[in-house]
């Protein structure tokens, strides 16, 4: 959940770097004509503070003989720039009211269309209670007015101060079509917070920052899959003398059937062997499937001594045994001559 402000024009000049708030919603536009004097100000301070950021348009707001289709665009002429930045929405009041559901969802589907943002609608939970907004309250996220009933003799209803936020404000939780499923609920309309001297409108937001984004018409970004790292020549190579890949015909099917150049990994097999002359050791292939050089390399390393004599040389070689034995006694006879 998060704690947040609404502002308009009578908030002018409102310093956000100094007011706690996690939101802040402001007006941008009314009717077919009106623009906030302060908006602009007011939206880009509020993004430059990284908080959660909206813009709301006051449907009808004094203005005669309008069009949702109208208000609509005009609001979007205003907030183009923010679009995609800011959540959207439609307040819903005064004498808009009696323009009827209709009307809104044809102002909040011009949005949809235009944007493919379902902007948010504002208004009270009286209103908001009936059952002709069944359709809006399918796709759109209700913020609602739900102030507590004042029992204070020197308050009107629900016009007792709220000094600081409320995480808990009172009240049926329950809203019409929209059932418990509230995303923002404005508790008050005479808010004090530290940083600003006159009163505010506090709300509480049931989402973070994530589902405000959602609001904001961003969606998470694609999880990349991992690319797997390709083993190295040398990786491969001493994979080869473990005896993964087998030996020779079926090596080269299997190395070049995995993408692997065949040639590189066996030259590099065959310098590892013969290292084995140089008295450094390497584990011999599993298969009896030897090539000449392989063959060579392991008999100059039986006659250095690396796999032992008799029964030990045996079974450390296994089925190798006989090839490169077979080796040795010829090398051995070489060097009797």
């Amino acid at each position: 959940m998060m704690n947040g402000i609404d502002i308009a024009d009578h908030q002018r000049g409102i310093d956000l770097t100094k007011v706690p708030c996690d939101f802040v919603i402001c007006k941008a536009t009314g009717g077919t004509g009106y623009v906030s004097p302060d908006f602009k100000r007011q939206i880009e301070q509020a993004l430059s503070e990284g908080k959660c950021v909206g813009a709301y348009h006051f449907a009808l707001d004094g203005f005669t003989g309008t069009t949702p289709e109208r208000e609509a665009q005009h609001f979007l002429n205003v907030v183009e720039p923010y679009i995609g930045k800011v959540a959207l929405a439609l307040d819903w009041e005064a004498k808009a009211v009696k323009l009827g559901a209709g009307w809104a969802k044809r102002w909040l589907d011009y949005v949809y269309d235009k944007t493919g943002i379902r902007a948010m609608i504002y208004m009270s939970k009286g209103t908001a209670n009936s059952k002709v907004w069944a359709e809006v309250a399918k796709n759109h996220p209700l913020w609602v007015a739900q102030y507590a009933i004042s029992t204070d003799k020197n308050y009107k209803k629900g016009y007792t101060p709220v000094r600081g936020y409320l995480a808990d404000p009172p009240g049926n939780k329950k809203v019409g079509p929209w059932g418990e499923n509230i995303t923002i609920r404005q508790y008050t309309s005479m808010g004090f917070l530290d940083g600003y001297p006159r009163r505010l409108d506090l709300n509480l937001a049931y989402i973070d920052r994530a589902g405000w984004d959602k609001l904001c018409g961003k969606t998470a970004a694609p999880v990349e899959p991992e690319t797997p790292v390709k083993p190295t020549v040398d990786e491969l190579a001493q994979e080869v003398l473990t005896g993964k890949w087998g030996n020779g015909t079926e090596r080269k099917r299997r190395l070049e059937a995995a993408g692997y150049d065949y040639e590189a990994v066996q030259k590099r097999v065959n310098e590892l062997l013969a290292k084995q002359g140089t008295g450094e050791p390497t584990t011999p292939p599993t298969s009896d499937e030897l090539t000449a050089a392989e063959i060579d390399a392991l008999a100059y390393a039986v006659i250095r001594g690396d796999y032992g004599n008799g029964t030990v040389r045996k079974q450390k070689l296994g089925d190798k045994y006989d090839a490169v034995q077979k080796r040795v006694n010829e090398i051995d006879a070489e060097r009797r001559k």
